[in-house]
């Protein structure tokens, strides 16, 4: 909780929204870079990256730190991104309540093997933007909220999530992996901007649908802006840019099904 900002209004008896999302990835890396993964994964292909995040929950009440739960996770065959950025795979997690075969909660890890250049177009997506970004739509909820991501940030949440892939722990493999330091979890951004819209009193009510893409990896340390708009459909968007607003590190949704 101290690590995404969680503020103390929120209720220790809920499971957060991410615990299952969490579990997922740290089983998904394992399994798609085993030796067993094929046709899943290929052990020559570098490490991935993070690429996008669904968390979709059902029925009537949200789960709880205290029930029993099974989970199973499962992916899916590797295959090109449709942009031609690179190789992406899907990780699913199913979570239900024991003795129910309803499943309460499901979680979609998108990771992306990515190339170097694309292979349908001439424009390198890795490339930093030049220009201000444009405007969200919709109706600002809050003030835009500025964080600061200290470098050691990666290894705080490494410690209570699981996920340990060293791009995110030390400057020497986040270089080595071309971005030029450690980069912070996805899920720690998604996480920390689910915080920001609870502390606004905005975060969707059980059953929800949770989604983020991951744009541009953070590179710690640095600084960011947090900004979140409700739309005419009821959903709130929301993302995270550079401090000078003109690269986007992440964007999502949250809405309620109720």
């Amino acid at each position: 909780r101290a690590v995404v900002g969680t503020p103390s209004s929120v209720s220790r008896e809920i499971l957060p929204p991410l615990y299952a999302a969490a579990r997922g990835e740290v089983l998904a890396m394992a399994m798609f870079l085993s030796k067993e993964a094929a046709p899943y994964g290929l052990p020559v292909l570098p490490s991935p990256v993070h690429y996008a995040q669904r968390v979709t929950s059902f029925g009537a009440e949200p789960l709880r730190v205290d029930d029993d739960l099974l989970m199973k996770g499962y992916a899916t065959p590797l295959s090109l991104d449709p942009r031609g950025r690179g190789i992406v795979g899907e990780f699913i997690v199913d979570v239900r309540r024991a003795g129910s075969t309803q499943v309460a909660l499901r979680s979609v890890t998108t990771l992306l093997w990515r190339f170097s250049r694309p292979l349908f177009t001439n424009d390198n997506p890795w490339r930093r933007r030049v220009g201000p970004l444009p405007e969200m739509e919709g109706d600002m909820i809050g003030d835009i909220e500025e964080w600061s991501v200290a470098e050691d940030l990666g290894r705080r949440y490494a410690a209570v999530s699981g996920d340990h892939n060293p791009i995110h722990l030390h400057s020497l493999f986040g270089q080595m992996a071309g971005f030029g330091g450690p980069i912070a979890h996805g899920l720690w951004t998604m996480a920390r901007s689910f915080s920001a819209l609870q502390e606004r009193g905005a975060f969707p009510a059980w059953p929800y649908e949770l989604s983020a893409e991951f744009k541009r990896p953070l590179v710690m340390p640095t600084k960011v802006r947090f900004e979140a708009h409700r739309n005419e459909n009821r959903a709130i968007n929301f993302r995270v840019v550079s401090w000078d607003k003109t690269q986007i590190h992440a964007t999502g949704s949250t809405i309620s099904k109720s």
